[in-house]
C-alpha cells in the first residue's frame, strides 16, 4: 500500500474517531453537568429536609410543653417534661429560657438548670437566643457545625407569677440519622442517573456508528480507493435517503460537472490545438527569456524544424537571421507591455523577398506581470502581389471603361436610330396603307359582282395581314425597349369580349368550327384593367385556335376567382387542332418561332403573335401557359391580376331577370354552346328541357312534349343555309312547337338567312357565341306567353353609318388638316359616307387660315390634325390655335390627331400639345366614328336640349 494511501487510512480512521467524539462529548458533559446539578440539589434539599423535620418535631415539642405547663405550671413539671422531651429520637438537646433574664429554666443535661444562658451556651447559639424567631417556619432554623440548632420564642405560664411570660425553647437536632437516609435515596437516584447516561451513550454511538459512521467510512474508503487508482473520479454509491444521500448526489454532481468541464476543456484545447495548426499564420508564444513555448504547425513547416528543437530555444536560435534582426527591436517593447503591429520585407534564402504582417501581443497577469508575448505572423507576399496586379487590372479596366463607354454610346446612337427608323417606317408605311384600306372601304360601299367582291375581299385580307405584321413589329420593339404602357381603366367585359368574339365566330363558323364563348363565372363584369391588351391577347389566342384546328371545337372560359382581395382573371382556349409535341411548346412562345418549319409554310405567320401575347400577359401581372397533345389539340391559358371598381356601375346594379321557373324548351344542334346557353336558363331561373334536334327522317314523337308544356322554345340552328331550312321544316312539321313563341340561336355568319324567317312564330333570333345582355333583354321582353319585340329590331345591326340623325338641325362643320391627297381622299370618302362634310386644308398654314375666315355664324365645330405635314406641322398649329391666334372661339374646339405615328409616346405627345384625341393610320372608320361622336357630344346635347325645350 501506497504512503499515500496509508496516509488516507489514518486520516479517515481519525476523522472517524473525531466525529464520535465531537457527537459523544456534548452527551458526556451534559451527563456530568446533570449528575453535579443534582449532587448540589440533594445537599439543598436535605438540608430543607432536615429542617421540615425539625420544625415538625419542635411544633410538636412545643404544642406538649404548652399542653403541659397548663396543666401544671411547676418549674418541676417544666424540667420533668423537657427531660421527657429530650428522649426523642433526633434531639440531641432541649432548653427552655426564660426571655426577660436569659436563666436556663429547664435543660435536658440537668446540670445547666438556672444557669444563664451565656454561662452555658456558645456565642454563635446566643446569637441564635437572642433574635429568636416568633414562630418555627419549615425553614427557620440555622446550622451550626453539623446539626441545626433552631431557637423559638412563645408564652408560658411563668410558674413563680403564675402569668404568661415569653420564653425561648432551645433545641439541638441531630440530623445524622435523617442525612444518612437521604445520603442513601440520593446515592441510589444519582447511581440510576448515571446507568442512564451510560446507557445513553452507548445508544447514541451505535446509532451513530450505523447511521453516520458506517456511511462516512463507506464513502472515505471509496474516496481512498479513488485515489488509490490516479484515475478519473467516479459517482459514488448511495444505499441510503437521508442527508448522506443528498450529500454523495451532490458530489456526483460536482464530479460530473468536473468531467463534463474537463471534456469541455479538452475540446478547447483539441480545436485550439488543430485550430493553430491548420491557420495559414505564423502563431508562437515566447517568455521573457526569448525562448519559445508554443509554436503551430504551420510555423514548424515553413522554418523546417520538428519541434522539439524549437521549443525553449531562444529567437535568435530558431527565427532567421534576416527577420530576426528586424524583430529585435520591436520584440524589447514587447516585452515592455506595447501592443504592436508591423509590416516587414525581408530576403528568404530559399523562397525570395517575403512580405509579413507581424503583431506582437504582451502577456500580462492580473497582477501586471509580464510573462512573455504572443506573436502572429501572417504572410502577405501573394495578396501584395495581387494588390499589385490589381492596379494593373484597374488600370486596364479603366481603359476598357472608356472603351465600353464609347460602345455603349455607339450602341446608344444605334438605338437610336433604329428607334427612329421605326417611326419613320411606321408613319411611311401607314400612310400608304391608310390609302389602300380606305380605298377599299370605300369601294366596299359601292355595288360589286360577285367576282369583284370576291377580289375586294381578297385584297382587304392582304391589307389587313400587312397592317397586323406592322403592329406586331412595333409592339415587339416597344416591349423590348420596355416603353409599353399598360392601361388602368374601368370597362365592361362583358361587352367588351362580345365586340371581341364575333368576328373571330365569323372566322370559325366559316371554316365549320363551333366556336363557344362561357363567361358564366365571370361576376361582376365591370373591372379594371386595360380591355385593348386583354382583347389583343385573346385574340391571337383564339385566332391561332381556329388557324390550326380544321374540324372540331374551339372552347373559351373565362372564370374570375378572388383570394385575400386580390383578383385574377383566367381564360382558358381549348381546340381539337392538329397539337404539337410537349417538347415543342415553350418554343411557340419564342420571337420569330414556331413548332417547326412547315408550319409556316401551311398556315403562315410571323411567329410573333404568341411571344407579344405572353409578354403582354406578364406586363399585366400574369402569363400564358400551354398544355397539347399531338393530332389531339391544345389548351392555353392566359391569366392575368386585374381589380374591381371600388363603387358599382349603375349599370352593373340592374338585376338579371328572374324567369319564375319558366318551362322553356332548348332544341339543341351544338352541343358546346348549347350546354353554356342551358347554364345561363338555369342561372336566370328558368325549368330548361334540353332535347337534341331529330336527324333524318326522325322527329318528335318519341317525346313527349305534351307533358312538358313549354312557353317558349329556343332553337339552336346548324350553320349553313340548307342546314337550317331541313331543323325549320322539322320544326314546321310538329303541330305543337309551331304554335309556340320561338327565339332561334343562330351564327353569326347565317345572319341575312335568318332574317328572311323572322315571321309566323319565330319572333326572334340571337347570335352564337351567346351574348349574355342580348339573351337577357329577350327574355326580359317575354309577357304572358309573347315576345313584344319590334320586327324591326329582331336582328340588330351594327350598321349605325349614318351620323347626320345624332345631330338634328345643327350639322357638325369640319376641318381636315393633312398633305397626303390619297388620304384627303379617304378621310373625306368615310366622312361623306357618315352623311357629313368636310373641307381640307393641306398643311398648318392653311388650316390656320380656313379658321380665322371662319365666321362666327358658322363655326368648324372639329378639326382631324395630321402630325407630319410641311410648313407648319400639326404640333405647331394646335399649339397656336390653343394660344387663341385664329380666335377665342377656337381655343377649346376639339382636335382629334389622325396620324401614322404609332410609337409610343406619339398619342402622350399629341394630348400635350393641346389635341383631344388621337386615331392612328390607317384609318377605320369605326374609330372615325366614334371619335366624332365623343367629339360632338356636346352639339347632341345641344339639339336635344332644343328639341325638350
Amino acid at each position: 500500500m501506497s504512503k499515500h494511501s496509508i496516509n488516507l487510512e489514518r486520516r479517515s480512521h481519525f476523522i472517524t474517531r473525531s466525529i464520535a467524539i465531537k457527537l459523544n462529548l456534548s452527551t458526556l458533559v451534559i451527563g456530568v453537568l446533570i449528575c453535579g446539578i443534582l449532587s448540589v440539589y440533594f445537599v439543598q434539599e436535605t438540608h430543607e429536609r432536615i429542617k421540615i423535620q425539625a420544625n415538625i418535631e419542635l411544633s410538636q415539642i412545643t404544642d406538649t410543653l404548652k399542653l403541659a405547663l397548663e396543666t401544671n405550671s411547676q418549674l418541676s413539671n417544666m424540667i420533668r417534661v423537657v427531660g421527657v422531651l429530650a428522649t426523642y429520637e433526633n434531639i440531641d438537646r432541649l432548653s427552655v429560657i426564660k426571655s426577660s433574664d436569659m436563666k436556663i429554666n429547664a435543660d435536658s443535661l440537668a446540670q445547666h438548670n438556672g444557669k444563664l444562658a451565656s454561662k452555658v451556651f456558645h456565642p454563635s447559639i446566643m446569637a441564635l437566643l437572642l433574635s429568636p424567631t416568633k414562630n418555627h417556619s419549615q425553614h427557620s432554623g440555622d446550622f451550626i457545625g453539623h446539626n441545626l440548632h433552631h431557637a423559638v420564642q412563645f408564652h408560658l405560664i411563668d410558674p413563680e407569677v403564675n402569668r404568661l411570660r415569653p420564653y425561648i425553647i432551645y433545641f439541638k437536632y441531630d440530623n445524622t440519622a435523617l442525612e444518612a437516609g437521604i445520603k442513601q435515596s440520593r446515592d441510589n437516584y444519582l447511581l440510576i442517573v448515571i446507568c442512564g447516561l451510560a446507557l445513553l451513550l452507548v445508544i447514541n454511538l451505535w446509532i451513530q456508528r450505523v447511521v453516520i459512521l458506517a456511511p462516512l467510512s463507506r464513502i472515505t474508503n471509496q474516496l481512498k480507493h479513488q485515489a488509490s487508482n490516479d484515475s478519473i473520479p467516479k459517482p459514488l454509491n448511495s444505499t441510503t435517503k437521508d442527508e448522506f444521500n443528498i450529500l454523495i448526489n451532490s458530489y456526483n454532481h460536482s464530479i460530473h460537472k468536473q468531467l463534463l468541464q474537463k471534456k469541455e476543456l479538452e475540446k478547447s484545447h483539441r480545436h485550439i490545438k488543430n485550430m493553430t495548426s491548420v491557420l495559414p499564420v505564423h502563431l508562437a508564444y515566447v517568455d521573457t527569456e526569448q525562448k519559445i513555448q508554443f509554436i503551430n504547425r504551420h510555423s514548424l513547416n515553413w522554418l523546417g524544424y520538428d519541434i522539439n528543437e524549437v521549443i525553449n530555444h531562444t529567437c535568435v536560435e530558431i527565427i532567421p537571421a534576416n527577420l530576426y534582426r528586424i524583430m529585435q527591436p520591436y520584440i524589447k517593447q514587447t516585452l515592455n507591455g506595447v501592443f504592436l503591429t508591423f509590416d516587414v520585407e525581408f530576403k528568404h534564402i530559399n523562397q525570395g523577398y517575403l512580405q509579413f504582417h507581424v503583431t506582437q501581443v504582451p502577456d500580462i497577469d492580473i497582477d501586471g506581470k509580464i510573462n512573455g508575448f504572443f506573436i502572429c505572423i501572417e504572410d502577405q507576399t501573394l495578396t501584395r502581389n495581387n494588390e499589385k496586379k490589381l492596379e494593373k487590372y484597374a488600370l486596364d479596366l479603366e481603359f476598357n471603361n472608356w472603351a465600353l463607354d464609347e460602345a455603349r454610346q455607339a450602341a446608344e446612337a444605334t438605338a437610336r436610330t433604329k428607334s427612329e427608323f421605326l417611326a419613320c417606317m411606321s408613319h411611311e408605311i401607314r400612310t400608304p396603307m391608310n390609302g389602300v384600306l380606305g380605298m377599299l372601304a370605300l369601294l366596299s360601299r359601292t355595288k360589286l359582282d360577285q367576282s369583284q367582291q370576291h377580289n375586294l375581299e381578297l385584297a382587304q385580307g392582304s391589307a389587313k395581314s400587312l397592317l397586323k405584321l406592322i403592329n406586331d413589329i412595333l409592339d415587339f420593339s416597344k416591349i423590348e425597349s420596355g416603353k409599353l404602357d399598360i392601361e388602368s381603366i374601368e370597362f365592361n367585359l362583358q361587352q367588351t369580349l362580345d365586340e371581341l368574339i364575333q368576328p373571330l365566330a365569323i372566322r370559325a363558323q366559316e371554316k365549320d368550327l363551333e366556336l363557344a364563348l362561357d363567361i358564366t363565372q365571370i361576376q361582376p363584369v365591370y373591372i379594371v384593367g386595360d380591355p385593348g391588351r386583354i382583347t389583343q391577347v385573346l385574340t391571337n389566342l383564339i385566332g391561332n385556335a381556329i388557324k390550326f384546328t380544321q374540324t372540331g371545337n374551339i372552347n373559351v372560359i373565362g372564370q374570375l376567382s378572388s383570394m385575400d382581395n386580390k383578383h385574377k382573371l383566367t381564360f382558358t382556349i381549348e381546340d381539337t387542332g392538329i397539337g404539337m409535341r410537349e417538347d415543342k411548346i415553350e418554343e411557340v412562345f419564342q420571337p420569330f418561332s414556331q413548332a417547326d418549319s412547315s408550319t409556316t409554310r401551311y398556315y403562315g405567320g410571323t411567329g410573333l403573335g404568341l411571344s407579344i401575347a405572353r409578354q403582354l400577359s406578364q406586363l399585366m401581372g400574369g402569363d400564358i401557359s400551354a398544355t397539347s397533345t399531338e393530332f389531339t389539340g391544345s389548351t392555353f391559358t392566359f391569366e392575368i391580376d386585374i381589380k374591381l371598381p371600388s363603387q358599382t356601375p349603375i349599370h352593373q346594379k340592374i338585376s338579371a331577370p328572374n324567369l319564375d321557373k319558366l318551362p322553356i324548351l332548348l332544341l339543341s344542334t351544338t352541343p358546346l354552346s348549347d350546354n353554356i346557353l342551358e347554364n345561363i336558363l338555369i342561372g336566370l331561373n328558368a325549368r330548361v328541357t334540353k332535347l337534341n334536334m331529330p336527324s333524318g327522317e326522325d322527329s318528335f314523337q318519341h317525346c313527349d312534349l305534351d307533358k312538358l308544356q313549354p312557353k317558349i322554345v329556343i332553337l339552336s340552328l346548324p350553320t349553313g343555309k340548307q342546314a337550317i331550312e331541313v331543323v325549320l321544316s322539322k320544326l314546321k312539321d310538329e303541330p305543337l312547337l309551331s304554335q309556340i313563341p320561338t327565339l332561334l340561336n343562330y351564327s353569326t355568319i347565317d345572319a341575312p338567312v335568318i332574317s328572311h324567317y323572322i315571321k309566323q312564330q319565330i319572333y326572334a333570333g340571337f347570335n352564337k357565341p351567346i351574348y349574355q345582355p342580348e339573351l337577357m333583354t329577350l327574355l326580359t321582353n317575354y309577357s304572358q306567353d309573347q315576345l313584344s319585340i319590334s320586327k324591326d329590331t329582331v336582328i340588330e345591326s351594327n350598321d349605325d353609318w349614318q351620323l347626320t340623325k345624332h345631330f338634328g338641325s345643327t350639322q357638325p362643320r369640319l376641318l381636315l388638316a393633312e398633305d397626303n391627297m390619297v388620304n384627303q381622299l379617304v378621310a373625306e370618302g368615310i366622312i361623306n359616307e357618315f352623311g357629313l362634310e368636310i373641307e381640307i386644308a393641306n398643311n398648318g398654314i392653311q388650316a390656320l387660315e380656313l379658321l380665322e375666315k371662319s365666321t362666327c355664324d358658322n363655326p368648324y365645330h372639329l378639326i382631324f390634325m395630321d402630325c407630319q405635314m410641311p410648313k407648319l406641322d400639326g404640333y405647331q398649329t394646335t399649339q397656336k390655335i390653343r394660344a387663341g391666334e385664329v380666335g377665342e372661339i377656337y381655343k377649346t374646339i376639339p382636335i382629334v390627331a389622325m396620324t401614322a405615328n404609332a410609337m409610343v409616346g406619339d398619342k402622350e405627345k399629341c394630348l400635350n400639345a393641346g389635341m383631344n384625341d388621337y386615331i392612328s393610320k390607317p384609318l377605320e372608320p369605326e374609330h372615325i366614328r366614334k371619335a366624332l361622336l365623343a367629339s360632338l357630344a356636346y352639339l347632341i346635347d345641344e339639339d336635344k336640349r332644343h328639341y325638350s325645350g
